[in-house]
Order: structure tokens, then sequence, then C-alpha cells
């Protein structure tokens, strides 16, 4: 919860009833975490503006949310969580190399699999060659079965 806290700390005010909203935001948005960043915000209480920071400027929807699931996701998971995407099969390969079976890629829901996006990010031909090189050091030279994506790591429904 000490993350969701810093960020009702930086964007909720609990100030005094002589500074008002619009000074706190432009002030909290003057910290240098957030030099580069892109704000707006509209906020209004009875038909009255509260406060108002590019209000028309156009982002990408939902960029403020960002900031909540990734605070969740330090509560819940911790700052060093590393997830993680397996390569599995049900059996091993036979003497000639043949994997009698489905081989398996289970997803971890790791939002930078195969982005270049991020730094030291791979691009998803890296990923899968390095998931080639890993299936032939298992010995597997041919799969007689089917490549199967597994979900079985999420609950609900399937995307």
């Amino acid at each position: 919860m000490k993350y969701f806290y810093l960020l009702i700390f930086l964007f909720f005010p609990l100030f005094s009833g002589a500074q008002n909203l619009q000074t706190y935001v432009q002030a909290r948005l003057q910290h240098p975490v957030l030099n580069g960043a892109w704000w707006g915000g509209y906020a209004a209480y009875d038909n009255a503006e509260i406060f108002s920071v590019q209000a028309d400027a156009r982002f990408t929807p939902a960029s403020t949310l960002k900031l909540l699931t990734t605070a969740a996701a330090l509560e819940m998971l911790g700052p060093h969580h590393r997830f993680q995407t397996r390569l599995y099969a049900q059996h091993r390969p036979d003497e000639r190399g043949i994997l009698n079976g489905n081989l398996y890629l289970q997803g971890g829901a790791d939002p930078t699999l195969g982005s270049t996006r991020v730094t030291g990010g791979e691009t998803w031909q890296d990923v899968a060659a390095r998931w080639a090189r890993a299936v032939k050091r298992a010995g597997i030279t041919r799969v007689e079965g089917g490549i199967i994506a597994d979900e079985s790591a999420f609950e609900g429904p399937s995307i």
C-alpha cells in the first residue's frame, strides 16, 4: 500500500483551506520525477471548475490509470518480481529427439515480452530464437504433436 499512498500524496491534496487545488496540482506536477511527462486533467464540483491542467489536450487513453495499476502491482508483487514465460513438454524426447506429445508455451503476463520499448528488451525474433535454442538443448529435433499456447496461469475468460 505504500506505493498507493505515494500516488495519493502526489496527486490528491491534504492541504489547508488557504491553498487552492489548482495551485496544489501545478506545484506537484513540477516535481523532478515528472520531468518530460505530459499531464492533463479536469475536476469540477457542482459545475464549478476546481482545477484544469491541459484539459483539452489529447493524451493516450487511460494513461493515468497506469499509475494505479503500477502501484497495485508493486504492492502485490514487489519491486523485484519477474514475469516468467515457460516452455515445456509433457514427455521427454525419445533417443532420436522426437517429442511424442505437445510442446507448450505458458504465458506469464510479461508486458515486455518481445518489446524493444523497454531498456534491454528483446525483439520477438530474439525471444523466438532463444526458445528454439532451449528446445534444441532439451534434445528435441521434431515435435509429433502440437505447439500449444497455455493460458492456464490465468483465471477468467481467455482473450
